[in-house]
């Protein structure tokens, strides 16, 4: 096999492998399955982990949108803000949303966690 043969392999093997996105941190006292299945926060099962997620929000912080969607699952609403940035927003508590109101998720208690530009989780508020 000559070297330029070699070297696309490598070149190739090396794509798949800078590609690849890393798994998502485990969260202690986090029952990922638990919040995911409580959408809208409607059953009371988010309000019970909220507290132990925002307690380790720093490991939230330089994660990806792939890696978020692994811990919390998809969000209840998704904003796009200026210069390219994205909001994902989870409903932690009961509200309106759950009594067949219209949600407002300035007014009742979400989750919101902020992508930089570079899809790179910057802030977490709530």
């Amino acid at each position: 096999m000559d070297c330029s043969k070699i070297l696309l392999y490598w070149a190739i093997a090396c794509s798949f492998v800078a590609c690849s996105t890393p798994p998502a941190p485990t969260l202690d006292n986090f029952d990922s399955k638990t919040w995911i299945k409580d959408r809208l926060g409607c059953k009371g099962e988010r309000a019970k982990l909220f507290a132990s997620l925002t307690a380790q929000k720093e490991k939230l912080k330089g994660l990806g949108q792939n890696q978020i969607l692994t811990l919390l699952g998809k969000p209840d609403f998704h904003e796009l803000a200026s210069r390219n940035q994205r909001f994902y927003i989870y409903y932690y508590n009961t509200g309106h949303q759950c009594k067949g109101g219209t949600p407002n998720i300035r007014r009742d208690s979400v989750f919101k966690v902020r992508f930089s530009p570079l899809n790179a989780v910057n802030e977490i508020t709530w």
